[in-house]
């Protein structure tokens, strides 16, 4: 289906998301990015302005220190997911 890539890793105000997904380019519908912390929780939720193209940009320079997954969801599926350490 795709890759996610997440970068820098870690990261102290933003992060940036690349999604290689060439069999969905063009597709951003029902498409986002949602970030969890540790626990869980829903930090952060955003729809994918793009798929094989340019990067998303996530702002966590309000998230306290810790480790978060980003995961690259379409149509409520997680298609992918990537660990990032907030500094």
């Amino acid at each position: 289906m795709g890759s996610l890539s997440v970068y820098p890793n870690p990261a102290r105000t933003t992060v940036n998301v690349k999604i290689d997904a060439p069999n969905l380019a063009g597709q951003t519908a029902a498409t986002e990015l949602v970030m969890h912390d540790s626990q869980g929780r829903i930090v952060l939720r955003q729809p994918a302005t793009s798929i094989s193209g340019e990067d998303a940009t996530l702002d966590v320079s309000n998230l306290p220190t810790g480790m978060y997954i980003v995961h690259w969801v379409k149509d409520n599926v997680w298609l992918d997911s990537e660990r990032v350490v907030v500094e």
